[in-house]
């Protein structure tokens, strides 16, 4: 990634350019379907975050990591919805903290999401949820979040008849910001395997907003990310 603009270069001599690294799965344990589209799921789910300053020799900026339990139901042809558990603990890299002398405030979140997602078309998707944070680890955070966007996926292959495509834009909303939204917004070329739901992916993406590492979360940047993910 490619910070445009970031209060991390301002207040702590943080480089432009970062290597992002995001690890992480959602594995189904329960799954009903009855007749008709309806359908439910129970499901787990985990996750690592890390941000590596490429000016600092891939010093550790941060990481965030969590875990969760999902329950989703589709209950109509093109709605559904999902109760959502999630445990996240925020980081400071070692280094990161010994060349700036930030110390971690100890961002940890448990809250509660309830979400809503409507399929107007086919490979399209409009979504919204709200979440209801009860434990907290720090003193700046508050309880409630919102988050809203929508996603389209074309299954028409386009460049040398190899390639799906995918565009998606996203806004994020806490209270502990005053509700200042984060925007992300991601173009994406997508290589089908040969099992459902895997597949290779080249993304460009844009955000402006809060710092996506929880512990740095207090503090704003702009950037653009060239993403390479395979999804299995």
């Amino acid at each position: 990634m490619h910070a445009l603009s970031s209060d991390l270069i301002d207040e702590f001599g943080s480089g432009h350019v970062r290597t992002l690294l995001s690890l992480g799965g959602r594995v189904p344990v329960l799954r009903y379907t009855g007749s008709g589209s309806q359908a439910w799921e129970f499901s787990v789910e985990g996750a690592f975050f890390g941000q590596f300053d490429a000016s600092q020799s891939l010093e550790n900026i941060g990481w965030d990591g969590w875990y969760g339990f999902l329950f989703s139901w589709r209950f109509a042809s093109a709605w559904s919805t999902k109760l959502h558990y999630r445990h996240m603990s925020s980081h400071l890299g070692d280094e990161f903290i010994e060349r700036t002398g930030r110390e971690r405030i100890g961002y940890t979140r448990e809250d509660f999401t309830l979400g809503l997602a409507w399929e107007p078309v086919r490979g399209a998707t409009v979504y919204g949820e709200g979440g209801v944070g009860y434990h907290d680890g720090a003193s700046r955070q508050e309880a409630l979040y919102f988050q809203f966007g929508a996603q389209y996926r074309d299954d028409d292959p386009i460049l040398w008849d190899i390639f799906d495509w995918q565009i998606a834009a996203d806004v994020q909303m806490f209270q502990e910001d005053d509700y200042d939204p984060g925007i992300t917004v991601q173009g994406a070329l997508l290589v089908p395997m040969a099992r459902p739901g895997q597949q290779f992916r080249i993304a460009l993406e844009f955000h402006t907003g809060r710092v996506l590492l929880a512990e740095l979360s207090e503090f704003s940047e702009d950037y653009l990310a060239l993403i390479f993910a395979w999804d299995f």
